[in-house]
């Protein structure tokens, strides 16, 4: 049997619920459909200590505000949580929970038919907001690691006490994986990091938070065209960087060290017995070159907008780090029990049946609006700009959306955008 709907939503998460309320205030039908429940991810693919890395005050909802008595502190994970209840609370969306979509394909008169478990749906226009996090890339080979090396992805991670006694290697470091080593570093643990090519900023930087800074200079406003390719804006992305109970604190590769983990090379390749390494003093080079720019850019605004100088928060010195040069890593030898996969994420379109992705998995598109008329994709890194996966822009890159969505229903298709892949 089949449910007719103006507009559907895939995902009820911060981009879907975003859509959702401004769908509402515009009278226009539409459903929500979420495999678990609102705002998933938050709930049940973060670690129990998680903390927001930008400041309460970046909470940017449409419909509400961040109106808590820290705007300058980093919210926790359950705070996160209790915030999208109050939110869903409030909006009352028109979500179906524990719903997975199976699959999507266009019928004879251009609708698009969504089937689900029990049920199926025809909607004009589908929005597909299921977030920029959605399989780990975890490498084919390590389904052959010893079965006694305990593996978990990042999103399946909660606290060090889930993981046997023993080492532990993070491959990655990017926030997740430079946050989760930091734990498992003051829970007493020998930890081994794997080296990525995030950069690290401080937490902050003459005198003021560096969110402070790059929102006052646009940083996170910046669009994808700034850049030469998509590949390079990612590499320029969110940094090494901690929130935490109070004002935050610098967390990157060096501070790291300092707690007592051993950093190594980039992960290449790996067997049953351990893993391949390479490249790791590039690595710390590539991420301390990043930093030092972004303060270069800092120095550079507060001078030319003459803001008031603050010696306070200088340049970070850190002196007597080293990157282990090994190329291998074994994992008996080295007393590894367990390895925590940091190292991001792939694309999970498989379920949409239509030709809108490019042979990785990646959705082609041009601001979330894709080359299949009604079809449009919310959430996606750099879908407008630099903060479009982040609670920064839920209200934002929802109503460019929406204006297409109003464009659309009027009759006005889109005549074929130049199509970015994302």
């Amino acid at each position: 049997m089949s449910r007719n709907v103006d507009v559907l939503i895939v995902g009820g998460g911060q981009s879907g619920l975003a859509m959702s309320h401004l769908l509402t205030q515009q009278d226009i039908e539409h459903v929500i459909l979420e495999r678990h429940e609102a705002a998933n991810s938050w709930r049940r693919e973060r670690w129990d200590s998680f903390h927001l890395v930008l400041p309460n005050r970046l909470w940017r909802m449409p419909g509400m505000a961040y109106d808590g008595d820290r705007p300058d502190g980093f919210m926790s994970k359950n705070e996160v949580v209790d915030r999208f209840d109050r939110y869903v609370a409030q909006a009352r969306p028109p979500l179906i929970g524990n719903t997975v979509v199976r699959g999507v394909s266009l019928d004879r008169d251009d609708c698009f038919r969504v089937a689900s478990e029990g049920q199926e749906f025809r909607c004009r226009q589908l929005v597909v907001a299921t977030g920029p996090f959605q399989r780990p890339n975890i490498p084919s080979w390590a389904g052959e690691i010893d079965p006694a090396v305990t593996q978990l992805a990042s999103q399946d991670y909660r606290h060090p006490g889930q993981l046997p006694d023993g080492a532990v290697v993070v491959v990655g470091t990017g926030q997740s994986g430079v946050q989760i080593a930091e734990e498992l570093l003051a829970s007493g643990r020998k930890v081994y990091v794997c080296l990525g090519t995030r950069g690290w900023i401080p937490r902050r930087y003459l005198g003021r938070d560096i969110c402070d800074w790059y929102e006052e200079m646009g940083i996170f406003d910046v669009t994808l065209d700034k850049f030469p390719s998509l590949k390079e804006a990612r590499a320029g992305g969110f940094s090494q960087l901690a929130g935490d109970g109070g004002a935050g604190h610098d967390l990157n590769l060096h501070t790291l060290h300092s707690q007592g983990a051993t950093l190594l090379g980039r992960l290449v390749a790996g067997d049953r017995n351990g893993m391949q390494l390479r490249d790791g003093a590039a690595c710390m080079e590539a991420a301390d070159a990043f930093a030092r720019k972004a303060c270069d850019m800092v120095k550079a605004f507060a001078d030319a907008t003459k803001h008031a100088a603050s010696t306070d928060d200088p340049w970070p010195e850190y002196c007597g780090t080293t990157v282990d040069g090994r190329q291998r890593l074994d994992f008996r030898r080295d007393g590894i029990a367990s390895i925590v996969w940091a190292n991001g994420f792939r694309p999970a379109y498989d379920w949409l049946g239509l030709p809108v992705c490019n042979d990785a998995g990646h959705p082609v598109h041009q601001r979330g609006v894709t080359g299949v008329p009604g079809l449009y994709f919310l959430g996606l890194e750099w879908q407008l700009r630099r903060k479009s996966s982040t609670l920064m822009a839920g209200a934002e890159d929802a109503a460019h959306l929406l204006a297409q969505i109003m464009r659309f229903r009027g009759g006005r298709r889109s005549s074929g955008p130049t199509l970015q892949e994302n």
